[in-house]
């Protein structure tokens, strides 16, 4: 889930964005005498910086509570001042775009323990932001800022949390990442301007970095070993249960009730009335430790019935084949083993119905090979069009014209090229001309897990 939220300066001053992007854990008194802990991270979240322009200006690596402030303020390390705080002390420092995984992931993730999941939701964060630096990070020109021009480059200053807000004093593992945008962006004449986001029309841009980050998340699991079941908005962990997810969920079910005493609910509310509904809902993070929520989760999913050694299994009898290989075993030997690995992941697997353990390949779509056969004479036909070739701001649309049926020795289609043909098949049932981005987000959405998202652009 992506959520997108503006950073505004306090008297000028950003030192109350960079405390809340850094969570640090903070010994407080309260009125009664009684001591109490806010905050989630004993040294701070973890920040990197990333973008282009971040890298232009030598941001690179850890990020710096000063430097960050600075530039939210307007000022540059060289100490360039491209914005004045003092005339503006309530301007627009940037925007907080936030990434989160799936409930299921979080929990596998921080009461589980892999920290392989938290490598593969950082790298997937850093796919999205370069989504979005490409396609999405502009700059108005002329009069009343009325064009809107892609920049290409961007300041992003990415904190990871692994907690979610409370509710009654209770907090769920939830894994995300807090992309602040900086406010400013190179234009076309070379000149540090304020930046647009243009996410486009019903916001395709702002739910295409959404499913990029989870397009990428899932190839990954599945390479670990996790089978993933697919969702209306994404897609979950095979051997967690919806009600077990629910178990975990109790800031989902206070926006959700937020929502309903609007009138409003997931499926007929817009992605600002969620942001309302999340924002106006929000209690401060007041928290135990950092390691007194993990054993608190990690106790609460094995009460749940939430296996969380299942991949580990796996895992296990992998590498010990692996290190059979590595020392030159015959063949035999090694199938033999392997077996034998085998017979002991099924065993485990009777004994937790809910964890699937056997080792299988990868699933391909079998989809009708005229509909590739389609894909390909569109593209011969150019009319899928290169967004370069054609006005950012026209309708970049995909006419879908009949084909001749898929003679000619097409080969079987790789699981990227699956989910572009079954996106147009299942667009083209609605409407008979489909955006490029359109069909790049039904893409993402179709192959998720079997392709990650260079596969499927490559394929598109």
């Amino acid at each position: 889930m992506q959520t997108v939220s503006a950073l505004n300066l306090v008297g000028g001053s950003a030192a109350g964005i960079v405390k809340y992007a850094k969570n640090e854990q903070q010994a407080h008194k309260g009125k009664d005498g009684q001591e109490y802990t806010t905050g989630y991270y004993q040294n701070g979240a973890p920040g990197q910086w990333h973008g282009k322009l971040a890298e232009e200006l030598g941001l690179s690596g850890a990020v710096s509570d000063k430097v960050l402030q600075d530039i939210l303020e307007g000022r540059l390390p060289d100490g360039t001042i491209f914005a004045d705080a003092a005339k503006n002390p309530e301007r627009r420092a940037g925007n907080d775009l936030t990434l989160s995984a799936p409930k299921s992931v979080s929990i596998m993730a921080l009461a589980g323990g892999d920290e392989r999941i938290i490598a593969a939701h950082d790298a997937a964060v850093r796919k999205a932001m370069d989504y979005l630096e490409s396609e999405v990070i502009s700059a108005r020109y002329g009069k009343g800022g009325k064009e809107s021009i892609k920049t290409g480059n961007a300041i992003f200053a990415a904190f990871r949390h692994e907690d979610a807000r409370p509710v009654d004093g209770h907090t769920d593992p939830q894994l995300h990442t807090h992309c602040l945008q900086i406010n400013v962006t190179r234009g076309r004449d070379g000149d540090l301007r304020a930046t647009d986001l243009d996410f486009g029309e019903n916001a395709v841009r702002m739910h295409t970095s959404d499913a990029i980050y989870k397009a990428e998340l899932a190839h990954s699991l599945k390479e670990m070993g996790y089978d993933i079941r697919k969702t209306r908005d994404g897609f979950e962990l095979a051997s967690v249960s919806d009600q077990q997810i629910e178990e975990f969920s109790a800031r989902r079910q206070q926006i959700d009730v937020a929502l309903s005493e609007a009138g409003l609910s997931r499926e007929n509310s817009t992605a600002h009335e969620r942001t309302v509904a999340n924002l106006a809902t929000r209690e401060s993070k007041g928290n135990p430790t950092q390691e007194e929520l993990q054993w608190d989760w990690r106790d609460r999913a094995r009460e749940s019935g939430i296996d969380l050694s299942a991949v580990a299994a796996k895992e296990v009898v992998r590498e010990a084949v692996n290190d059979r290989l590595s020392q030159g075993e015959s063949n035999g030997n090694q199938q033999q083993y392997f077996r034998h690995g085998s017979e002991e992941a099924e065993l485990h697997a009777d004994e937790n119905p809910s964890v699937e353990l056997s080792i299988e390949p990868d699933h391909v779509r079998n989809l009708s090979l005229g509909g590739l056969a389609g894909v390909k004479e569109w593209e011969r036909e150019g009319v899928l069009q290169d967004p370069e070739s054609v006005d950012r701001h026209g309708p970049e649309n995909v006419r879908r014209e009949p084909t001749a049926g898929g003679s000619g020795g097409i080969t079987e289609p790789t699981a990227a090229e699956s989910a572009v043909s079954h996106a147009l098949d299942h667009l083209s049932e609605r409407q008979s001309v489909l955006s490029r981005e359109q069909v790049l987000l039904e893409s993402l959405k179709s192959g998720i897990g079997d392709a990650d998202s260079s596969q499927i652009r490559e394929a598109f």
